[in-house]
């Protein structure tokens, strides 16, 4: 859905002003005009009640949130943005399947090395009270060819760390059989498992744009040429505008070395490069999936701080490159804003004549992005 004018206006001004008292003052005149409107705003200054919602990694696993959660203020449109008020806030860490995969390994008793390291991350995440979350190894084992027999043992070890209080070497390899309600939880993981396809065009998409950028990247252009090219194919082909993976993309298409551990495996034509492109859309995804659950989490009336509990180097460099700024709701618009933006480093006149054009889309029909991301693949593969 396309931000309305009055909302992007209103989004800008809060954006562009550095005066926390004036954004307070912003917020409070502007967000009036709407029924509901809950917006986090960070980099306000570090707030010393928020120290425990800070990003860690602990030998080399991950607790990575979208932003520094530490420097954010919460707006509410049905209270004083300057008045003190009480709000219970929460932390999630969605395990991705690496880690996942770590946990299983150690439950039935197979071999990990760095295996003390990674129960001491997982005894801090337990003793730091984080809500445990799998949802985002949920939509990406739809994408892995993982025997449900296989499957059921993640989901268990997953529900078994879940439930154990003291985490040890022994605890996590104990056969003690968990309470029935557990079992039952993890029925009903395993039933939510099969109800994720839905959620597949947003592969696709970023597939797709990834896709595409690689292909560019091949040519003989410039970068600003590759990279008009791309918002080309995103807002016109795909009838898309994904501001942080385009600007991602940005700096793929610039050899930017903030980006290079993250794109190492697709700066070249192999045989395992489709793979490769699919398994980097799946890292970028993950971003997308935590911004939606702290969406979600607010329209229900929660604060929930979301993090991604990885080892993937690559996947933490993305959490890292360009965080949060602004999230939230207003209405039943999301709002996702990032620190940076391609715009700002890329002065161009067509570029600003491709996005306006794109906003004043009144007729925006409904693109079959998995028939898109066939027809992009077929591309590559002749290029192998």
């Amino acid at each position: 859905m396309q931000l309305k004018r009055h909302d992007r206006e209103f989004i800008e001004e809060l954006y562009n002003e550095i005066n926390p008292y004036k954004i307070c003052d912003i917020f409070d005149l502007k967000s009036k005009t709407y029924k509901e409107a809950k917006l986090i705003y960070f980099n306000l200054g570090i707030n010393p009640y928020l120290e425990p919602f800070k990003n860690k990694i602990l030998n080399g696993y991950s607790i990575l949130g979208v932003s520094d959660y530490e420097k954010s203020y919460v707006f509410d449109n049905k209270y004083n943005s300057k008045e003190n008020r009480a709000i219970e806030i929460g932390k999630t860490i969605n395990l991705d399947l690496n880690v996942l995969t770590y946990l299983k390994n150690i439950v039935t008793n197979r071999k990990l090395e760095d295996e003390q390291n990674f129960i001491d991350y997982l005894k801090y995440i337990k003793e730091s009270n984080y809500n445990l979350n799998m949802s985002i190894s949920l939509f990406e084992r739809i994408s892995k060819p993982i025997y449900l027999k296989v499957w059921s043992d993640y989901v268990l070890s997953f529900v078994k760390y879940e439930t154990l209080e003291n985490i040890t070497k022994d605890s996590l390899k104990n056969d003690e059989i968990l309470p029935e309600a557990k079992y039952i939880w993890a029925k009903e993981i395993l039933d939510s498992s099969e109800y994720m396809d839905e959620k597949f065009d947003q592969f696709y998409v970023v597939a797709c744009i990834l896709s595409k950028a690689f292909i560019l990247k091949t040519q003989k252009m410039d970068s600003k040429r590759k990279f008009l090219e791309l918002l080309n194919y995103s807002l016109n082909e795909l009838n898309i505008y994904l501001e942080f993976e385009l600007y991602l993309m940005y700096k793929y298409l610039q050899n930017n070395e903030s980006v290079e551990r993250t794109f190492a495996k697709i700066q070249g034509i192999s045989n395992r490069i489709l793979e490769n492109i699919k398994n980097t859309a799946w890292d970028i995804l993950h971003i997308r999936l935590v911004e939606e659950q702290i969406i979600d989490d607010l329209k229900k009336g929660k604060v929930i701080f979301h993090y991604i509990g990885t080892k993937d180097i690559g996947l933490q460099k993305i959490i890292n490159i360009n965080p949060l700024k602004i999230i939230g709701f207003l209405d039943d618009q999301k709002i996702i804003v990032r620190e940076y933006n391609f715009k700002e480093e890329i002065q161009c006149k067509e570029i600003d004549e491709m996005l306006e054009k794109h906003i004043n889309k009144n007729n925006i029909g409904d693109v079959n992005y998995k028939e898109k991301f066939e027809k992009i693949s077929n591309e590559i593969a002749k290029m192998i």
